[in-house]
């Protein structure tokens, strides 16, 4: 069996590019759709989700997710929209069982983060 040089792998890498930059895109519209959800402040979960969804229909479409984020005051519409598209995911549709894990995944990582910022402060100041 012959192995091949890293720079001769058979793949096509315009293709990699774009797959990394697809990738490198997400991560970033994941970290600003996830960042400070002071649009979620006054509502959590159920309560967010039912201010959100404006016909009751419980579907938060994308024009129900970008009215009651920009209302709040924290997000300008472009914000809104880009945490909509990382929130509903491929099928443009946000559930209430997708926006309760979202904002729990959030949670964990806030409080991972403040757990982070304990251990590292100086301690007997």
């Amino acid at each position: 069996m012959k192995i091949r040089p890293a720079n001769r792998l058979p793949f096509n890498k315009p293709l990699v590019d774009v797959r990394l930059a697809q990738a490198v895109a997400l991560g970033a519209a994941m970290t600003a759709a996830m960042a400070a959800p002071a649009a979620f402040a006054m509502e959590k979960g159920a309560d967010a989700f039912a201010a959100m969804d404006a016909n009751g229909d419980a579907i938060v479409t994308e024009a129900e997710f970008v009215a009651y984020a920009t209302s709040k005051g924290s997000v300008d519409p472009e914000g809104a929209k880009l945490r909509f598209e990382v929130l509903a995911g491929q099928d443009g549709q946000l559930t209430e069982t997708e926006f309760t894990d979202a904002m729990a995944v959030l949670e964990s990582r806030d409080a991972a983060d403040e757990d982070s910022l304990a251990l590292s402060s100086p301690r007997g100041s």
